[in-house]
């Protein structure tokens, strides 16, 4: 690398760190956006463009947090739905006329 990119890297960090110490629940909004990224880039979705977002620049806005933090609330509310148990069907007898 040469000195420019060293230097954009090291300015890039900092703003990261930052951001982690003015965001309290930065390390879960950083976990959120790994399901984002993908080995060939990013995903086609929400989540992929805040993750590029982050990654170009370094931090997000506090609109941008609030957004991720109601979607993770959003994923654990859709994962704790579990539909009702199905009752056991009743056995009938048959009655015979007498």
């Amino acid at each position: 690398m040469n000195k420019i990119q060293e230097l954009a890297a090291k300015r890039i960090e900092d703003v990261r760190a930052k951001w982690r110490t003015d965001t309290g629940d930065a390390a879960m909004v950083e976990v959120y956006l790994e399901m984002g990224r993908t080995p060939k880039g990013y995903t086609d979705d929400q989540i992929g463009r805040m993750a590029r977002i982050f990654d170009l620049n370094g931090r997000l806005t506090s609109a941008q947090v609030a957004n991720i933090r109601n979607a993770m609330i959003n994923l654990i509310q859709v994962s704790q739905i579990v539909e009702p148990e199905e009752k056991p069907k009743r056995k009938y007898t048959r009655r015979l006329a007498s």
